[in-house]
């Protein structure tokens, strides 16, 4: 028998390697869920900062990372999006609008993760804007008290313990800022151009006065 030219014999173990490679598992391992896949990300939305980290809403999820940079950690992964994350004060919590219902409302979580606490109960739109400086309640923006065609929205404030909301003597209000001591907002009225007014107020527990 004639022994096998040299050819033939690379063109067998080329055919052999391709088999095993095919069989052989994958080495890599599989990406955590909890950590953002590797590439560029898109749609990071709706960040807010602390004193050391970042969270931030992405696929519709809450992430929380170092503000020195590393891996973001998902801090919810429930049906319904997750949207318009602010840090509390002193960065312990994170205010939230989650639509786990089908309707927009003001959650509460820990900035460590857990279950999200329930605070308001409407079935109109609730979308979280901000805390009070010293942080005692969640400052949102509701059309609760409109109906269409002129939908407008205006300021209430919710304790982080819950409770019935407040809603503060501003006849229709968006986007807000406080000042640091409290006294006074800055806020851009939902009415024709938006235009910033400055409003000087008082804090006092279950009340707010002009």
């Amino acid at each position: 028998m004639n022994p096998m030219p040299g050819g033939s014999k690379a063109l067998l173990w080329v055919g052999a390697a391709a088999l095993w490679l095919t069989a052989a598992p994958a080495s890599a391992p599989a990406e955590p869920a909890e950590e953002v896949p590797p590439g560029p990300t898109k749609l990071l939305r709706y960040a807010d900062i602390s004193k050391d980290r970042v969270v931030f809403a992405y696929g519709g999820d809450l992430w929380i990372a170092s503000r020195e940079g590393g891996a973001a950690r998902r801090l919810t992964s429930y049906v319904g999006d997750e949207l318009y994350p602010k840090f509390s004060p002193d960065g312990k919590w994170i205010a939230f609008t989650g639509e786990y219902d089908g309707n927009p409302d003001v959650y509460l979580i820990s900035s460590e993760g857990g279950e999200p606490k329930r605070l308001t109960f409407h079935p109109s739109n609730d979308i979280v804007l901000g805390w009070t400086p010293d942080g005692k309640n969640i400052l949102f923006r509701s059309d609760r008290y409109s109906a269409p065609p002129g939908r407008f929205t205006r300021l209430f404030l919710v304790s982080p313990e819950g409770g019935m909301p407040k809603m503060l003597p501003i006849p229709r209000g968006d986007l807000t800022s406080f000042s640091p001591d409290g006294t006074k907002i800055a806020y851009i009225e939902t009415s024709g151009i938006p235009h910033l007014e400055a409003l000087p107020r008082r804090l006092e527990p279950a009340h707010c006065h002009l």
